[in-house]
């Protein structure tokens, strides 16, 4: 992209391919904003790839947003976006950063970064890397985002979500999207370059979902934040192991789903959108984390079922936002174990037990409603409040 001098921003550069295309290399860099005391932007850089497949050799595909300016004059980094609307096979390293902000007394925004797969994309050879800008050190301003978009199934070696660094400003997020109307597989492990950074959000709208092949996250480096279905609808599978610091499962829009098939380390936020937007969650490992459920409307519209075929344990508290909200649902012959209390901040709306089933409570437990199938088998070591059974 163009370069900002003095008063005059840089120019857009713009490359769009409307037949297949074969490189060792793309880069999409948007450009700085002037280092000079001029409010000059740096230049966006736009890269669009939709008449035939993209196949990208060693070098790989970079995609870079500009710095905000250096001056002292608050000028912007220069935005980069980057789409593929065919199919992908890209053999090199994938590396999407946002851009740094100006640190002067007037500094910049940074660019952000934004790549987007439209149609299916292989990349097994090298990883992607995920890269928000750093926040200036001397003012307020925002490093840059950077974001990859996923609308189609994937499969890519590995997947690393980095943050910027706040410092005086605001750090550039990293950003993982998935928001596919059809159902799709995303198979690479994701993993954080430190604990607790970046963002997985999925909006994948089909019945059958997301289905995730990998863990997310690692023992000890969990990522961030997961979203499921926060801005619209998503349903999603995952079929290994999930470590997160926050793990959002919302219908706040429309119904959505996650089925957990693997062990959960992080704290659950379960929230219906009413009577009409139901949050349901089916986990069949062990969950290391707290559980909290929030009901925007009357009835047990937001809930956890455990349905696991060996012996599950839930190690931290199960609570309502407020009173009467959320349910728990067991569908386990081999048992389930709550170590914390259940309903001890605000009460659950329902606790129901299958038939056959056997669960402990090894603290107290207090819900609106207690259902027990018959031959379940309950076991209270605290005391228990239950309004109806």
């Amino acid at each position: 992209a163009g370069t900002a001098t003095n008063a005059a921003d840089g120019g857009v550069a713009t490359g769009n391919f409307d037949a297949a295309v074969t490189a060792k290399g793309i880069s999409v860099i948007g450009a700085n904003g002037s280092a000079a005391a001029f409010t000059a932007d740096g230049g966006a850089a736009i890269l669009t790839v939709d008449g035939g497949a993209a196949t990208i050799g060693t070098t790989g595909l970079t995609v870079t947003a500009g710095n905000g300016g250096a001056g002292d004059a608050a000028t912007l980094g220069g935005n980069s976006t980057a789409t593929l609307s065919s199919t992908s096979a890209i053999t090199g390293t994938i590396r999407v950063t946002g851009g740094t902000a100006g640190s002067t007394n007037n500094g910049a925004n940074a660019g952000a970064a934004y790549l987007t797969f439209t149609d299916d994309v292989v990349a097994t050879d090298q990883s992607m890397v995920i890269t928000g800008g750093d926040g200036a050190s001397t003012n307020t301003a925002n490093g840059g985002a950077a974001t990859v978009e996923i609308i189609a199934t994937s499969t890519f070696s590995s997947v690393e979500l980095d943050d910027g660094t706040a410092n005086d400003g605001t750090k550039g997020s990293a950003t993982l999207l998935f928001d596919a109307a059809a159902a799709e597989t995303f198979t690479g492990a994701v993993t954080a370059a430190v604990d607790g950074e970046g963002t997985i959000t999925i909006e994948n709208s089909n019945a059958t979902g997301l289905t995730v092949a990998n863990a997310i996250g690692i023992s000890g480096t969990s990522i961030g934040t997961l979203n499921i279905g926060t801005t619209a609808e998503a349903h999603a599978i995952f079929t290994s192991n999930v470590f997160a610091d926050t793990i959002n499962i919302s219908a706040a829009t429309a119904s959505s789903s996650a089925n957990f098939n693997g062990n959960i380390t992080g704290a659950l936020a379960i929230t219906d959108g009413g009577a009409a937007n139901i949050a349901s969650v089916n986990i069949f490992g062990n969950v290391t984390g707290t559980i909290t459920f929030t009901d925007a409307g009357t009835g047990d519209d937001a809930t956890a079922t455990f349905d696991g075929t060996s012996a599950q344990t839930i190690s931290g508290a199960v609570d309502g936002a407020a009173s009467s909200a959320g349910g728990i649902i067991t569908a386990n012959l081999v048992g389930v174990t709550f170590s914390s209390a259940v309903g001890a901040v605000q009460s659950l709306e329902l606790i129901d037990v299958a038939a056959s089933n056997i669960v402990t409570f090894d603290s107290t437990v207090a819900s609106d409603a207690l259902t027990v199938a018959d031959a379940a088998n309950l076991t209270f070591n605290g005391t228990a409040t239950v309004t109806t059974t």
